[in-house]
């Protein structure tokens, strides 16, 4: 059986300085019409605002084999 390889987050314009700035959003969320859905992309550091769950659970899923981890505003870690 082979692997789902639709993807989930497609890239789009965000401002700022050339290839340094860049947003990605959730194609497979619900729509919404608030933040929360999408990543952004600037000088080596990947936020979101106000992210959903299912945002969440995707950034949670990424960072996992990047050795990496989740931190909100709060300081507050979101390990899977």
């Amino acid at each position: 059986m082979e692997a789902d390889t639709k993807p989930e987050m497609i890239p789009q314009p965000a401002g700022g300085d050339g290839p340094r700035h860049w947003a990605a959003r959730m194609i497979t969320h619900p729509p919404e019409d608030r933040l929360g859905t999408a990543l952004r992309w600037d000088s080596g550091t990947v936020s979101a605002k106000n992210p959903t769950g299912m945002l969440l659970a995707k950034m949670r899923q990424t960072a996992l084999p990047l050795n990496a981890r989740v931190q909100g505003d709060d300081g507050r870690y979101h390990d899977a």
